[in-house]
């Protein structure tokens, strides 16, 4: 795949699961009880997946890079960061996972930044 390719694809990845967790995270901040319940499924699946080692899933291994360089730089086990994401939307604290959610965000902002950064300079 070519440089741009690779790119656009990073830009459309981080892209979409950026309005996501963006959606998801404005949700619980402005009412935890009324999180729409598609939005909740989407987002307990997407960590699910994210936790999954053994996912083939070539977008949940690209975002797992992007978010595990993120983690290694706080000194965070991608494992226990995971895990722990996926019991606080399984247990609804909402408050511990908005918190949690900023570094995927901010990861995901980063990469997202970066890639059309890159596909900018290529045309």
């Amino acid at each position: 795949m070519s440089d741009t390719g690779l790119n656009a694809n990073i830009y459309y990845l981080t892209s979409k699961y950026l309005g996501l967790l963006n959606d998801f995270m404005i949700a619980i901040k402005n009412d935890s009880e009324k999180v729409p319940a598609e939005k909740y499924k989407e987002v307990k699946e997407l960590f699910e997946r994210l936790k999954d080692d053994e996912s083939i899933d070539p977008r949940i291994q690209v975002l797992s890079v992007i978010i595990e360089a993120e983690l290694r730089k706080k000194n965070f086990s991608k494992s226990k960061f995971f895990n722990g994401i996926a019991a606080d939307i399984n247990q609804k604290k909402y408050e511990s996972l908005s918190k949690n959610l900023h570094h995927v965000v901010n990861a995901l902002d980063s990469e997202y930044s970066h890639a059309l950064a890159k596909m900018s300079k290529e045309s």
